[in-house]
């Protein structure tokens, strides 16, 4: 587990490599909540933590089944989370995420051989978009989280991005706080 450190809070991220979906959806979320003013690291980590199973976290489709399951003990807690599948272009994806200054993320299903020229494979795999945060009120970078690789945690979001996520028709997970949809 690698932690996202800010004056304010740490987020984990827990690395994997074969829940990445699970791992960065964990992630998005808690950035959402924490720039909602909601994050409150250990009252809902082991609903979070799910996520990162294989039940739970291997696919997108896996996160949309957990996130109907889970609905309601969401918002239980005060979390006003919602999550929908898309299909947006990955420029149209990423205006949206930035339009909601925080309150928006998502889980784009990737070719890690077209995002990164070094990988050797080309297996479907996950990563996360979300606004980095040091603090709820601060304006943060769109950043990019990839749970299999710690170094690309927090990361710019490189230009193959696009081509990386057409690749698997622009499947992804978009993750938002009701009232920025």
């Amino acid at each position: 587990m690698s932690i996202c450190d800010s004056s304010k809070v740490s987020i984990p991220v827990f690395e994997t490599s074969n829940q990445c979906a699970g791992a960065a959806a964990s992630y998005v979320l808690r950035q959402i909540a924490f720039r909602a003013g909601a994050y409150a690291p250990g009252i809902q980590e082991a609903m979070f933590e799910e996520l990162h199973t294989a039940d739970n976290g291997a696919t997108i489709a896996d996160i949309a089944r957990w996130f109907g399951r889970r609905r309601q003990a969401l918002a239980d807690l005060g979390y006003r989370l919602q999550c929908r599948s898309s299909s947006l272009p990955t420029s149209d994806l990423i205006a949206w995420i930035k339009a909601g200054r925080g309150h928006r993320g998502a889980v784009l299903m990737i070719n890690p051989g077209l995002l990164d020229p070094h990988s050797a494979t080309t297996t479907p795999h996950s990563i996360g978009l979300s606004i980095d945060h040091s603090a709820p009120d601060a304006e943060g970078e769109l950043a990019m989280t990839d749970a299999s690789k710690p170094q690309a945690i927090r990361a710019l979001v490189p230009p193959t991005l696009a081509a990386a996520h057409r690749d698997r028709d622009c499947l992804s997970l978009a993750l938002h706080w009701a009232g920025w949809s």
